[in-house]
Parts: structure tokens; sequence; C-alpha cells
């Protein structure tokens, strides 16, 4: 009886092995599953009224940039996992606030969610500017 026990125990341990590799792996999945889940659902309700944060996110690069910016409007909607954010009518002022540095009809960035995750940072898929019109001054000590 004891040699029927050693002889079913180095079959047994490699069957365990290869049994508890398979459930971890099927968790990681189920894991990996719900979070790009919970990614998508919660990503797209709370892009859903990015209008409503417009005036925040023109104070925010007004301060960034040093020069007033002016939002018409912004929409957003997702490609998958890939967000996409879409701006319209964007004005650009002087830095003494009078005349219009420049303005853009629209400005579409999408990204790319699985190359940011693989690479660690964030990569666009889609960079898209359309109807740009600057105005380039330079003074007489060539600023």
């Amino acid at each position: 009886m004891s040699s029927m026990i050693d002889d079913q125990d180095p079959e047994s341990t490699p069957v365990r092995l290869v049994s508890r590799l398979a459930s971890l792996v099927w968790w990681m999945l189920l894991v990996a599953l719900v979070l790009l889940a919970l990614y998508a659902g919660i990503g797209r309700q709370l892009t859903q009224n990015i209008d409503s944060f417009r005036g925040e996110i023109e104070a925010r690069l007004s301060q960034k940039l040093g020069h007033e910016i002016s939002i018409g409007s912004l929409s957003s909607s997702w490609n998958w996992l890939d967000p996409s954010l879409d701006a319209r009518n964007l004005i650009v002022l002087s830095e003494d606030g009078e005349e219009v540095a420049a303005s853009l009809q629209q400005l579409r960035v999408r990204l790319d969610t699985l190359s940011s995750l693989f690479r660690l940072r964030i990569v666009f898929a889609d960079f898209e500017a359309d109807g740009l019109d600057m105005t380039l001054s330079q003074t007489p000590r060539g600023k």
C-alpha cells in the first residue's frame, strides 16, 4: 500500500502544479477583463458631460500657457477602449488680452489606451487640428 502512494505522488505533483497554474491564468484573465470593463464604463460616464468642465479646463490652460484661452465647445467619444476629445472654436488671446493671437476651428485628440499601458506613458493614436489662424508679431528687439 505504501508503494502505491509513493507511485502516485510524483505523477500528481505535476498535475497539481499545472492545474494551479491554469487556475491562476484564468483568474488573472478574469481580473484583467473586469478592470478593462470598469475603465471603459467609468470613463464613458465621466466623459459624456465633458463640456460642463470647459471653464475649469480654460482656466487651467490659461494658467499653464500664460495666455487667455477660450473654448467654444467640448465633446468626447469612445472607440473601443480609446477615448477621443473634440474641442471646437479655440481662441488664444495675446499676452495683453486685447488681440487674438491664434484660433483653431477644431482640435481632435484620441488616446491609444493599450499602447499607453504597454509603454507606461501617454500615447496618442490621432492628433488633428483644423482651421488654424495665427498672428505672429516680432518686437524691434527680435522677440
